[in-house]
């Protein structure tokens, strides 16, 4: 998705000034916003009614102590994926299993980020330090569209 070059533009009448409507008619984009709003309704409906399904079938499951059925009509499973992690203050208990292997047992990662302060100084080009800042902080920025069906 390319970057958003313009933006629309709203008046007090809810009406949106769009500068191009990249080769379709504005019935068509209308059109394909009302679908799009239509599709992200039946979406989260969708997802609410599969997440009823999923709890009701691994409930059924464990009462039943079996993790899989097949039917003609298609097959539920219950699979269950674990996490691994080590609370640091737990970490020199590894030490003690593991001794000088540790290291092959025991991942250590360490991550930094930044607080809301240092954000605003990322845009304070008056900050002193700001050339330095900009380039210690790596930032990442992704573009997605949402859409908003409008209350009938």
């Amino acid at each position: 998705m390319g970057a958003v070059k313009k933006m629309a533009m709203q008046d007090d009448s809810g009406a949106v000034d769009i500068p191009t409507t990249y080769g379709i008619s504005e019935k068509q984009r209308d059109k394909l916003i009302k679908r799009a709003c239509d599709l992200t309704n039946e979406q989260k409906k969708i997802e609410q009614e599969l997440k009823g399904l999923k709890e009701y079938f691994c409930g059924m499951l464990d009462r039943c102590q079996i993790n899989r059925i097949l039917t003609k009509a298609g097959g539920v499973e219950c699979v269950v994926s674990n996490s691994y992690k080590i609370d640091p203050i737990n970490y020199q208990k590894m030490v003690e299993i593991f001794g000088k292997e540790t290291p092959e047992y025991v991942t250590i990662k360490t991550e930094f980020g930044i607080t809301s302060k240092c954000r605003k100084l990322l845009s304070d080009g008056g900050f002193e330090y700001s050339k330095k800042l900009r380039d210690a902080v790596d930032i990442t920025s992704r573009v997605s569209v949402k859409f908003t069906p409008l209350s009938n």
